[in-house]
């Protein structure tokens, strides 16, 4: 055996294995790191010890584990992030908005007590523009909540788009190196560069996991094929994706993404885009558009809650007259149609939201698809909701034709109505219509004076019978029971009363005036005996009659009509009850308010609403304002606090696989740092037998 061969081979052993030590030692905090060991085998036949061979010291089913417990880690993060800043702001005292509706209705209810308070009304006005800036600055902090959120989509995709395009190259190299002829790379630098690839490799996967959710597969010549959690395939070899984003169509706070593929077998660039639903993606990237999904919806809901509270109090309002005698009118200004986004030029379609029906408004969008190819008026009606899922509501909505020939679709359960500018026959196109996903910004306050709140019913009520003409009693009642306005809430034309905008009100032809206790007709109610409350016209005509077990209460709600008569749903717009002991003959009369100046009871009803259930949830039943703004920051906190224990759980998760990934791979210090001693011992003796061999040699050539 050659003393000299063996020394040779012990220090370069020695020294591969002080290398592999001192680099685990060094690195041990190095990102993408993965350490080493290295094997040496005997040959003692031959040189005393053998070649040695370096390699990772990794578990690679715990690394794929990993890589998919980070990517839902990272989604997480991303999605209770995006929506944290939104749900403190709905949360904060000085932006909320239940604070601002219980302020208003505090000062309402003041002013209501005064109602001749010029001051009083001047509070009213102020707290209604304090509560509209409230409305549009919440709107406007979710847009640029969106906005930023956005931008973080965008720089995601680019630096996936590097990260693809580098795990491609190094793909690339470490299939070179699997080619090589030399079949043997153990001990050379090459195979340190072989190594520190794969280390490249694995980075490069971490860091695309945490922005998609992936999981990878080993081909035959070592390289891997990377995949979304959906199946696509992100990179290999040959080829790696291109990620893009563009607005959507529809909605310019909205992104879809889109992938494109660069091939370099054939090196050619697939051209062709595929657009990606949010949950194909997985990763920081789909956690930050889900939660501008959940943003987008926050929106709704509070665009539905402001339409709902204007047209609540607009309609109240107009039902009673001002300091002045005239009608009141509309307290907010609200948005006069939505205009859809169709996908055929010339087609329009725009929508209304329905006047007093503020409590059916909607917290959803809208899809009306024409199919023109049966040559019939063909068309489905769907709702979408905030993930983009549509449900079919065609059933049940009854067309119409508008004055000039176009098409009308009346959603009755949703409170708006849909004007399209073409028959159904003529339509061809998609219309995507979103009603309240911006109207929070689109309110604003109309009255500017203190008159303009119309505390006045424009009717008055009396126990007895009024005389129309001379403005008195004619006569008074047997009995002791008294007659209460109920309140209005609507009028018009169809009404019983009607108010111009210039006038005072006045009653339509054949409006209810008053009430006769009459001897009942056993004919028409089938109760003998018994009496009825007949209800008549300012000219004595019978309009119907409300019979003896109303007991008087709600009188026109619970009115047999005259048969034949049709009316307006709400007919007649107020209403009355008669309370306690009434006699055959005692009348009971409704006439117009001749004195608003000392009538508070219209501004009693607007204060009512505070308690009134106006809202719609879910469009399943109605709240009131503050619930409905209670539902919508709890709906979004609830998410928020969710996603942060789903975080929790998978940040905790994700360690724990990491903790056990870093076991298998060794990371143990101390052991390193003896190895470090060990292997430094093993090179001195080697090198010490090289010295004596040599001193053997030289004395050798020396004595010839």
């Amino acid at each position: 055996m050659d003393l000299l061969k063996i020394g040779k081979y012990g220090v370069k052993n020695a020294q591969t294995l002080l290398n592999t030590t001192s680099n685990n030692i060094s690195n041990v905090s190095t990102e993408g790191y993965t350490r080493r060991q290295s094997i040496t085998y005997t040959s003692t036949v031959d040189w005393g010890v053998g070649e040695n061979i370096t390699s990772r010291v990794y578990n690679q089913f715990v690394q794929r584990q990993m890589y998919s417990d980070l990517g839902a880690y990272k989604y997480y993060e991303a999605y209770k992030n995006g929506m944290s800043s939104v749900d403190n702001m709905l949360s904060n005292s000085d932006m909320s908005i239940s604070t601002s509706f219980n302020s208003f209705f505090d000062s309402l209810s003041d002013a209501v007590q005064n109602p001749t308070s010029a001051g009083s009304r001047e509070e009213v006005i102020a707290e209604m523009t304090s509560m509209m800036n409230r409305f549009n600055s919440l709107n406007g902090g979710m847009k640029e909540e969106l906005a930023v959120i956005n931008d973080q989509v965008k720089d995601d995709i680019s630096t996936l788009n590097e990260n693809l395009k580098a795990l491609r190259l190094v793909n690339m190299q470490i299939r070179a190196f699997a080619n090589k002829q030399e079949a043997d790379l153990t001990g050379s630098n090459e195979n340190e560069q072989y190594l520190e690839l794969f280390d490249q490799r694995d980075l490069l996967i971490n860091k695309i996991s945490s922005l998609v959710d992936t999981s990878v597969t080993t081909n035959e010549d070592g390289s891997y094929s990377v995949y979304m959690k959906s199946g696509q395939l992100l990179c290999n070899a040959e080829s790696y994706a291109e990620f893009s984003c563009a607005q959507n169509d529809t909605n310019p706070t909205k992104l879809e993404v889109y992938m494109t593929f660069n091939h370099y077998a054939g090196v050619k660039k697939d051209l062709a885009p595929v657009k990606l639903g949010y949950e194909q993606i997985g990763g920081s990237i789909q956690g930050r558009l889900d939660a501008t999904n959940e943003i987008r919806q926050t929106m709704r809901d509070l665009g539905q809650l402001a339409m709902a509270f204007a047209d609540c109090m607009n309609v109240q309002n107009a039902a009673g007259i001002t300091l002045a005698g005239t009608s009141g009118g509309d307290l907010f200004s609200m948005p006069e149609y939505i205009m859809g986004v169709g996908t055929v030029a010339g087609e329009t379609c725009h929508l209304t939201f329905n006047y007093n029906e503020g409590a059916n408004y909607p917290d959803c969008d809208f899809l009306v698809a024409f199919d023109s190819s049966t040559g019939s008026a063909d068309y489905s009606v769907f709702k979408v909701d905030a993930n983009g899922k549509k449900t079919e509501i065609t059933s049940g909505i009854t067309p119409s034709a508008t004055a000039a020939g176009g098409l009308a679709l009346n959603l009755d359960d949703y409170g708006v109505t849909l004007t399209f500018n073409k028959s159904a026959t003529d339509m061809t196109g998609i219309f995507v219509i979103q009603p309240t996903i911006d109207c929070a910004s689109l309110i604003s306050v109309n009255a500017s004076k203190a008159e303009d709140l119309a505390f006045a019913s424009a009717v008055v009520t009396f126990t007895g019978d009024y005389d129309y003409t001379t403005g008195k009693l004619v006569s008074n009642n047997k009995g002791d029971a008294v007659i209460t306005l109920n309140g209005m809430t609507l009028t018009g034309d169809s009404m019983g009363v009607s108010i111009s905008a210039t006038s005072s009100p006045s009653f339509n032809s054949g409006a209810p005036a008053k009430i006769v206790i009459a001897e009942n007709n056993p004919a028409s109610t089938g109760i003998a005996g018994k009496y009825v409350y007949q209800i008549q016209d300012t000219d004595g005509n019978v309009l119907g009659y409300t019979n003896y077990e109303s007991k008087g209460q709600n009188i026109f709600a619970n009115a047999v009509w005259t048969s034949g008569a049709t009316y307006a749903e709400g007919y007649p717009g107020y209403d009355v009850s008669v309370s306690g002991n009434v006699e055959p003959g005692d009348v009971f009369s409704i006439a117009i308010n001749e004195n608003p100046n000392s009538d508070n009871s219209n501004g009693v009803k607007l204060a009512a609403k505070r308690t009134a259930d106006a809202v719609a949830t879910n469009g399943v039943h109605d709240v009131t304002f503050s619930e409905g703004y209670a539902n919508l920051t709890s709906r979004l906190g609830s998410a928020v606090m969710a996603a942060n224990t789903d975080c929790e759980a998978a940040e905790t998760k994700y360690e724990q696989t990491r903790a056990v990934f870093d076991s298998a791979a060794g990371v143990q210090l101390d052991e390193e740092a003896a190895s470090l001693i060990q292997y430094q011992q093993t090179y001195t003796a080697c090198a010490k037998i090289i010295q004596a061999s040599q001193t053997v040699f030289d004395s050798l050539l020396s004595a010839m």
